[in-house]
């Protein structure tokens, strides 16, 4: 497969750039496999972190082209109850605090996978809504459920055939799509092809502070090329002659950034983000040495959660994971450990089910598994969701099984 390494930011396109964080090459971690023997055979590619010294974002050095990673996609986020009720939160705080939205007005949702999202619009009586999902069977099924879908990649052309159709956009929404996005400029350029005049573009990608803060180096991936901080995204927006009109700390997937955009700032309107800046700045993020050093631990750590899970399994004891999520195949080949060690591999999402996880084999079951089979340990893969998967498998728990929180560190829970 053909692969890109990038020679320059890309978002100030400065040319210094410097790696701080090696975990070596992995497979495409959404990129399910048939067998187990398949999935230890499957390509890898190498997994690095730059830091850019201009800007400051992080970055990853490789790139994978696009229909690769999203044309075909076994995530649905409605399986989440978190995430949906994250959804109905925004809708219904966009609603009553931020903008007025009358009720034909467009609403826009890039990547939105099976529409989980557009669906929380549509409940709130706002039904003049639209996909934009590479993943051809996800956008059939979304279509399928009530929100119309376009099965394509995110382009400045189709936001123009869009506007010609359907009007502009009064609100662009992006949930966990722009680290995805290798040409963040044109993205947004993009959004701005669709928004109306006074329409708003919300996007939310994780936030590098609470990624190092955390030690959540597991939501490093090949999907996600950009790693942002406030600072290098404010040159973005800068560059794109947008305005910022609010931005928001959110938990969702472990600690994210909420940042609603404009053309034109609203009078009046106080920044809300300038003691974030400060913070980031206190805490090192323009410094290089912050990076090495937390990289450093994240090895030692790799190392000691690999010895102790070991350990559990060499003392007998039995262990699946739950949650086949692209951050639980980076912890577990960043590990090194197979079937060997964690036996099975539970997820509720049933196109996932009879296949197995990138690059090491672990086979994916139902949560059927905890009454034929229990372990004695759950080891949370898809940590991020830990209540909700706690609250799911009480009566596992009410029986003695016990779970393994690994992120920020290993712990038995």
């Amino acid at each position: 497969m053909f692969t890109s390494s990038i020679i320059h930011c890309r978002i100030c396109n400065g040319t210094e750039l410097f790696c701080y964080l090696d975990l070596g090459v992995m497979p495409l971690v959404n990129s399910f496999a048939r067998t187990s023997e398949e999935a230890r055979q499957q390509e890898r590619f190498p997994l690095q972190v730059l830091y850019c010294k201009s800007c400051g974002l992080s970055q990853l050095s490789h790139i994978i082209p696009p229909k690769q990673l999203f044309s075909s996609y076994a995530y649905r986020s409605s399986i989440s109850k978190t995430f949906v009720a994250h959804c109905n939160d925004l809708v219904s705080g966009l609603i009553a605090n931020t903008i007025y939205l009358n009720q034909g007005d467009l609403i826009v949702d890039i990547g939105s996978n099976d529409g989980t999202m557009l669906k929380a619009f549509q409940r709130a009586g706002y039904i003049k809504v639209l996909g934009v999902d590479p993943a051809e069977e996800v956008a059939r099924h979304a279509t399928k459920e009530g929100v119309p879908t376009l099965a394509a990649f995110w382009n400045s052309e189709l936001a123009a055939s869009i506007r010609d159709i359907w009007g502009p956009a009064s609100v662009i929404i992006a949930t966990n799509v722009f680290a995805h996005v290798a040409d963040v400029q044109d993205f947004l350029t993009s959004c701005q092809v669709l928004l109306g005049e006074d329409g708003v573009i919300i996007l939310e990608f994780p936030y590098l502070v609470d990624l190092l803060s955390k030690n959540q180096f597991d939501t490093i991936y090949h999907e996600h090329l950009s790693y942002f901080s406030l600072r290098p995204f404010l040159f973005l927006v800068d560059r794109c002659q947008l305005q910022i009109v609010s931005v928001q700390r959110i938990p969702i997937h472990g600690g994210s950034l909420r940042v609603m955009l404009q053309r034109t700032r609203p009078e009046l309107l106080h920044d809300n983000y300038t003691d974030l800046i400060q913070y980031e700045e206190d805490i090192g993020l323009c410094s290089f040495t912050t990076y090495t050093k937390w990289a450093q631990g994240i090895h030692s750590q790799i190392q000691k959660t690999a010895r102790q899970l070991t350990l559990l399994n060499q003392n007998g004891a039995k262990i699946y994971g739950f949650g086949a999520s692209a951050k639980g195949g980076v912890l577990l080949n960043a590990l090194g450990i197979g079937a060997e060690v964690i036996e099975a591999v539970i997820d509720d999402t049933p196109t996932k089910i009879g296949l197995f996880i990138p690059g090491i084999g672990i086979p994916i079951v139902s949560r059927e598994i905890l009454d034929k089979d229990p372990p004695d340990y759950l080891l949370l893969l898809a940590w991020n969701f830990t209540e909700e998967i706690m609250a799911n498998t009480s009566t596992y728990r009410e029986k003695g099984g016990k779970y393994i929180l690994p992120i920020p560190r290993l712990e038995i829970l």
